[in-house]
């Protein structure tokens, strides 16, 4: 090839070569494989793979195969070891005439190695014996092959925990917020950067961790905002509060001359924001830097001068206008703390994610990567083991390179950076099938990469090839696709003179079978291959989709109709095949939109099924099934059965369902049923108890009742299934079961054995989104909703991290629209447009016969669709057009191939195809929403948490919900002993932890000591993630629970039958504030609060209820962290502690609740006789040796308290009185 040549004129000339596998080099130090779609990509790969075991005299073990999911790589397994036998039989056989042989490429090895076969037959059966050495992995597997054989030249340490999922990343993150509360808390401006936070939505860790997510994964991305150090923001803090009170103040003493001034001059529409006034002053009372200030902002100098009449008279010149614009600047200053803060954050939490990874033995599949990577970075030890990495397999071949990444693309070109001499990296995959970006596969990787390729390629290298050749889909489908990527320039988006260093070309298809009879027939002759029906424009795009969907329906039923009359059929090698409801598939963006689908399907008569690479565990069913499992192991536990109730498994309507939660009668017997499901489990295996269960109360018949119940069913029962071979295989019990079920659910094994099953052997209509579909093919494809895209700068996406990719590099934005300049927004949108169509390409391409496309004109989201920016000019992209014209041209240029027509939308009339673009529409003049004068409080639940400390009402009473956030309050250095409860480690964890231990079935106080205490004490260690090296100190805590001593109760002495764990109530409320309840509790000044009842049912759980002589306790767990010495648990300290944290309200609500509980169940009861007190049980400072008392909080309040707080509560249009 002449160096002079244009690599775009060199890549047309290499696909027009012969597209036989023999015809692709293997001499190339880089050999890029573009695959378009149908082509046979893992058909290529098996014929290169046995091409190097014959070419180049290669073992099983020296050809690297890496791919992207252990299914491929199965499947890739399975595919080569088949091939590889199908020549040992081609040449056993001693074919002697190659155009009898079917398969292409074994005819072209029989052509080509005619002379070897003989050595051939030798090398190929040495391979089949040896194929359990063959080296085909994921991307992880490959790098955890690599850490555990290369472990001096790598650094990794034995037996680490691979998790799917990242709780390293999790535990900093929670760590770096408590301490960042705690800090902030203590000063006016740290409250800020928490307001700043909250007002970003970063409420808590786990808003945090979801904000810091794109940071982690992509540590090769650069942070592009303009942001500045936190001191800086601190500052415009303080200047901004200095300012606001002199305004405040000079608006007090001045106003009515501004105003006076504003008035005499010639502005615009005065009347209409006059009245905003009035409310400037309230606006400057505002402390909050962050809220909107609608009022302020019309007494700008910048906004007046906006208003001035033509020729009219501006408003005198006053400071005050100028400043006020000052003021907004240093306003807007602050519209990128939040971003900054992230950031603070990030560098902290990877800090201490790092430390973490050091010390521990957990590790997620993206630190293989980067260990990997930082080896071979290594400037000594990285080339050496990039050698023995080579020498081992020096050729590789890796599978869909368009979803890898920088860190992946790395290490592959660190260990394959040779000359080509005896190793090749060959990359074979399609970058217009790159979709997987949200899992964090990256276009510009393979970009970077075909740039390289460029550059060896102008110095003589031949090293791409573009297969063309669809086996796939029909000539004329083919022909459709071609038009539809081909009608205008540059499809993809991604050009490399727009710094993208290569671009995405789409090279038109050819048909690789057009002599092979196969196709679709209607009425004797193959229909028009591509329908695109348009649906007219609109804004109301709810009520076009479904239009959409009814006429999808209706076109189905037009399909199934004709091929029962035997007009519609397939012809395979001479037979004629009528079409099946099977042979359908329909592809949408979104599974919301797959639910809506299926029920048009329904209601017209179609049956389908959502397509699934999902596994069972991660249903709503296995949620329900986990949900039976642990009502039945806990059948006296009111969560757990309530969990059951509400599952669904029990087939109850709304109704019923009301009623079951309100008749003890009926709670007692379902606790009974469950206790003795409990024992058919233990003695007959957990499928018979699930059967008896859904048979008892004809509950498998109701659930049969409701909708999908085919797939309800289905799930169940495979669940069911997969857990009685698992019990039965492993020799599991029943919390050994549940355990290893609640596993599976958090990271579920991706085998075939859990994968989703099909109802009806998948004889339904297929409904399945894009990024499941790829790599199927269906006979027909419907596309409803390719024209739905959406901006990237508006609802839920508004506030996510954004990456962009300028000069070569991949930046990420994580302000808003408000901070992102102008032209970035504009280049983030075109790349997820780029991504888009990606996908229409991905759509269109699965169909073999025929493919029906949707087009509908919405005005704010078509022009951000794949679909629109294919009919669109390179500068019209992004913007509106006249679609319908579009769409004309389109049909006009392939008539044969693509066929326009209208849909009947939701007014009942044909879209119209006339010049009739969104240009023509009329302006949408949006009314502002001023609010309603009152916005009554609706009915809702709350708890002691949300009322004391503003926090969720469905978070536990755990006292940990209140140190959740906070580190330690105090700061001393005290000696580590891991054996002493006293140093635990601090936080939510350990506290829910703790209540686990207590809450499980299986303790027994008056059998503490006995051994399996040490197994289920180990057992929850293990699923809460509780280093071992704490088990001592916990069984402290244990023994001297049981040893304490609450009033005239010993806990170590209670008996089953004497108490009730984990107490939920719940009551209607009247709507007083926190401080009318503390005013009650309390003699002295009521604890200060911001909150305020506002929703009218009060919910908790107590610990324990226990009984003793008569007399019913209260005893609260709690874990917190008072210090590390002896005196911080003494008796008095635990009082202020109590007051502190305001638990002498909990413990108040605690008893009118249980009051409430036992009065309607104790004949005469009164409060003095039947209730002992409340006793709080600080774990960590319950040691015997400190003394007496200590780490024991006991109080009986007076029954007159009681009575006041329970008549405060109540609400007089309830007549429930009992829990």
């Amino acid at each position: 090839m002449r160096t002079s040549k244009p690599f775009n004129e060199f890549l047309q000339l290499e696909t027009m070569k012969n597209q036989s596998i023999f015809s692709i080099p293997l001499n190339q130090s880089r050999l890029m494989i573009e695959a378009n779609a149908g082509t046979g990509k893992t058909y290529t790969i098996e014929g290169l793979f046995i091409r190097l075991l014959l070419e180049k005299e290669l073992t099983m073990q020296q050809i690297l195969v890496v791919t992207f999911t252990r299914k491929a790589t199965a499947e890739l397994q399975n595919r080569i070891l088949d091939k590889m036998r199908q020549a040992v039989r081609m040449i056993k056989s001693g074919q002697a005439d190659p155009e009898e042989i079917g398969d292409a490429f074994l005819k072209d090895l029989f052509l080509h190695r005619r002379k070897y076969l003989n050595e051939d037959l030798t090398r190929l059966q040495e391979a089949i014996h040896d194929f359990d050495e063959a080296k085909i992995f994921t991307i992880h597997g490959y790098c955890q092959r690599v850490l555990n054989e290369e472990v001096l030249l790598t650094g990794m340490p034995f037996d680490v925990r691979i998790h799917q999922d990242d709780p390293l990343t999790q535990q900093a993150t929670e760590d770096y917020w408590r301490r960042f509360i705690q800090e902030s808390s203590q000063s006016e401006e740290g409250k800020v950067l928490i307001e700043s936070l909250h007002q970003d939505g970063v409420r808590e860790p786990a808003d945090l961790e979801q904000r810091i997510r794109m940071l982690i994964n992509k540590p090769y991305a650069h942070i592009a905002d303009d942001l500045k150090p936190i001191e800086e923001y601190l500052k415009a803090i303080r200047e901004l509060s200095t300012e606001r009170i002199q305004l405040l103040s000079e608006w007090q003493t001045r106003k009515n001359e501004l105003l006076e001034k504003i008035a005499e001059a010639d502005l615009n529409n005065l009347g209409s924001w006059k009245k905003k006034l009035d409310l400037v002053e309230a606006d400057l009372e505002n402390e909050s830097p962050f809220e909107e200030l609608t009022a302020l902002k019309v007494v700008r100098r910048s906004y007046l001068d906006t208003k001035i009449k033509k020729n009219g008279n501006a408003v005198v010149q006053d400071d005050f206008f100028e400043r006020c614009d000052g003021f907004f600047k240093l306003r807007e200053m602050l519209e990128l703390l939040p971003a900054a803060l992230i950031v603070r954050a990030y560098v902290d939490i990877q800090s201490k994610r790092e430390n973490l990874l050091t010390i521990g033995d957990q590790i997620t599949f993206q630190d293989l990567l980067m260990r990997v990577q930082k080896a071979l970075q290594h400037p000594e030890s990285g080339p050496k083991l990039a050698e023995r990495l080579r020498t081992k397999t020096p050729y590789a071949l890796v599978d869909e390179f368009q979803d890898t990444d920088p860190v992946q693309f790395d290490i592959f070109q660190r260990i394959y950076d040779s000359d080509g001499t005896g190793s090749s990296l060959m990359m074979i995959g399609d970058p217009k099938q790159s979709i997987y970006g949200f899992r964090g596969a990256d276009i510009f990787t393979y970009l970077q990469a075909k740039e390289e390729n460029q550059r060896r390629g102008e110095q003589g290298e031949q090293n791409f090839v573009v297969l063309k050749n669809n086996f796939r889909s029909r000539p004329s489908l083919i022909k459709a696709v071609n038009a539809l990527f081909q009608f205008k320039e540059n499809p993809f988006l991604l050009h490399e003179n727009e710094g993208f260093g290569a671009s995405i070309d789409y090279f038109p298809s050819v048909s690789g079978n057009p002599g092979i009879e196969e196709e679709l027939l209607l009425d004797g002759a193959p229909p028009t291959a591509m329908h695109v029906k348009y649906a007219g424009p609109g804004r109301n795009k709810s009520k076009v989709k479904f239009a959409i969907y009814r006429d999808l329906a209706k076109e189905i039923q037009r399909l199934l109709t004709n091929s029962k009359n035997g007009s519609l059929l397939i012809r395979k090698n001479g037979k004629d095949v009528p079409v099946q409801a099977g042979d359908i598939a329909i592809l949408v963006l979104s599974n919301y939109d797959a639910s809506v689908i299926k029920k048009v399907l329904k209601e017209a008569g179609i049956g389908a099924v959502t397509y699934s690479r999902d596994t069972v565990f991660e249903t709503a069913e296995a949620d329900a099934m986990y949900a039976f499992m642990n009502a039945v192991l806990n059948p006296g536990h009111l969560m757990h059965g309530n969990r059951l109730i509400l599952s669904g498994l029990m087939g109850y309507d709304l109704n019923e369902l009301e009623g079951v939660m309100k008749n003890d009668e009926q709670r007692i017997k379902l606790a009974q049923e469950l206790e003795d499901l409990e024992k058919k489990w233990r003695t007959r295996g957990f499928l018979a108890a699930f059967r008896q269960f859904l048979v008892s109360g004809r509950r498998m018949e109701k659930i049969a009742e409701t909708y999908d119940a085919e797939r309800v069913l289905t799930n169940l029962f495979h669940l069911a299934d997969i857990c009685s071979k698992v019990e039965r295989d492993q020799s599991m019990l029943p919390y050994a079961l549940n355990e290893w079920f609640a596993r599976q659910q958090s990271d579920p094994d991706q085998d075939d054995e859990r994968t989703l099953l099909l109802e009806s052997d998948q004889n339904l209509v297929k409904i399945s989104t894009v990024h499941v579909s790829k790599g199927l093919e269906f006979p027909i494809v419907f596309c409803p909703t390719l024209w739905d895209g959406k901006d990237l700068f508006s609802g839920k996406s508004a506030k996510n991290p954004k990456e962009v990719h300028t000069d070569g590099k991949g930046k990420i934005y994580l302000g808003d629209k408000a901070t992102i300049p102008e032209n970035i927004q504009t280049q983030i949108r075109k790349e997820a447009v780029a991504e888009q169509v990606r996908l229409a390409y991905v759509a269109v391409t699965r169909a073999k016969y025929l493919c029906y496309l949707y087009f509908h004109e919405n005005n704010r989201s078509t022009h951000y669709s794949g679909l629109a920016s294919l009919l669109t000019d390179p500068e019209g992209r992004l913007n509106r057009v006249d679609y319908a014209s579009a769409l004309k041209q389109l049909a006009e240029t392939s008539p044969e191939e693509i066929r326009l027509e209208q849909v009947v939308n939701h007014t009942g009339e044909e879209a119209d195809l006339g010049t009739h673009g969104l240009g023509s529409l009329p302006d949408f003049i949006p009314k502002k929403y001023e609010g309603r004068e009152v916005l009554k409080a609706q009915r809702g639940q709350f708890s002691f948490s949300s009322l004391v400390h503003g926090g969720r009402s469905e978070e536990p009473d755990h006292d940990q919900v209140f140190e959740k956030y906070f580190g330690d309050s105090k700061e001393e250095q005290v000696e580590m002993n891991t054996d002493h409860p006293i140093h635990l480690p601090r936080g939510m964890t350990i506290g829910s932890f703790i209540h686990a231990i207590f809450e499980d079935p299986n303790f027994h106080f008056h059998q503490a000591d006995h051994e399996d205490v040490i197994y289920l004490i180990q057992r929850q260690m293990q699923r809460f993630r509780v280093d071992m090296k704490w088990e001592k100190a916990v069984q402290n805590i244990v023994n001297w629970v049981c040893c304490a001593r609450v009033g005239d109760l010993l806990i170590g002495d209670l008996k089953p039958g004497d108490q009730l764990r984990e107490l939920e109530f719940h009551f209607p409320v009247r709507k007083p504030d926190s401080q009318t309840l503390f005013s009650l509790i309390r003699e002295e000044e009521s604890m200060p609060t911001d909150s305020v009842f506002r929703r009218d049912l009060m919910k908790g759980f107590i610990d324990l209820v226990a009984r003793k002589n008569g007399k019913y306790y209260i005893i609260d767990y709690k874990s917190n962290y008072l210090g590390g010495r002896k005196d911080d648990y003494h008796p008095d300290a635990l009082k202020k502690a109590v007051l502190e944290s305001g638990y002498d309200l909990q413990y108040s609500i605690y008893l009118v609740a249980l009051i409430r509980y036992l009065r309607p169940r104790i004949p005469n009861f009164n409060i003095e006789e039947h209730i002992g007190g409340v006793g709080y049980l600080f774990v960590r400072g319950l040691d015997p040796a400190f003394g007496e008392g200590y780490g024991v909080y006991f109080c009986k309040p007076v029954a007159k308290t009681l009575e006041q707080i329970d008549k405060e509560l109540r609400r007089p249009i309830y007549s429930m009185d009992a829990v």
